[in-house]
């Protein structure tokens, strides 16, 4: 009985192991890639977390539990890292036609805070700032650069 391609495609990607993935995404990686080190880093806590489990194994569950799991030992920014190195190599695979599926990984992000940006000085505080400030060239600049709307970094250029 002959195979169909599409049915070959099916069962080829229906028995990859997820590590033998990921191991191929390194070779890709630190041939393509300057930060080809850390995906190397990053790619140990999921190959021991995955491990033994086949591509159709895997679904958003997994990577949920994996996610809540990994969080508990470190930095959500960490497991952030670590599931956009698994997207990645997931969507490698679909790419090389190596997998047919879904990207599980795609839409499990942890929503980092990323602190508070800093803020504006309101007129009254730029102005009790200019009446401390007792040289008169200096005071003239922090008025100028307050009302012109100067960075920092425009201050420091000049």
């Amino acid at each position: 009985m002959r195979m169909t391609s599409f049915l070959r495609d099916v069962l080829c990607c229906s028995v990859i192991p997820f590590c033998d993935m990921v191991d191929g995404y390194l070779k890709w990686s630190q041939d393509n890639k300057k930060s080809w080190v850390t995906d190397g880093h990053n790619a140990k806590p999921l190959k021991e977390a995955f491990k033994g489990k086949l591509m159709t194994d895997i679904n958003p569950f997994l990577v949920e539990k994996y996610k809540t799991e990994r969080a508990r030992v470190v930095n959500k920014k960490t497991v952030n890292n670590e599931i956009a190195l698994a997207s990645q190599v997931i969507k490698k695979a679909i790419e090389w036609k190596k997998w047919l599926g879904d990207n599980p990984f795609s839409k499990a992000r942890f929503k980092v805070d990323r602190g508070k940006k800093p803020g504006s000085l309101t007129s009254e505080q730029v102005e009790r700032i200019i009446a401390e400030i007792a040289h008169p060239v200096k005071r003239d600049m922090v008025a100028f650069a307050f009302y012109q709307g100067w960075r920092i970094s425009e201050i420091i250029t000049v």
